[in-house]
């Protein structure tokens, strides 16, 4: 994706994140179905929700593993803001990670 590319996405998540949530079903229902793939017991102690959004997944990665420290990525710093104070939040563009 080009640069103006990504400052489009990220200006137009920015301006959504009030009510991403509303309309986030998808996201979530993905979010659970992708939860139920991972191992019962885990040993990590780090997490990494890419493109987290709002945190809805990184909530449930809490939730699942307290003891590992949960990583919450997004392109769009509005976003970021609605995460959880419980994730690590870093605002940053996953394909230059």
């Amino acid at each position: 994706m080009t640069q103006p590319a990504r400052t489009l996405v990220r200006q137009a998540f920015d301006q959504a994140a009030e009510g991403y949530d509303l309309a986030a079903s998808i996201q979530r229902h993905a979010c659970h179905r992708l939860s139920l793939g991972l191992p019962a017991a885990s040993t990590a102690s780090r997490l990494l929700d890419a493109g987290c959004g709002t945190g809805y997944g990184s909530q449930l990665l809490s939730q699942r593993f307290p003891a590992a420290t949960v990583l919450a990525l997004d392109l769009a710093s509005a976003m970021l803001q609605r995460v959880p104070a419980a994730c690590l939040r870093v605002s940053a563009d996953l394909e230059h990670l």
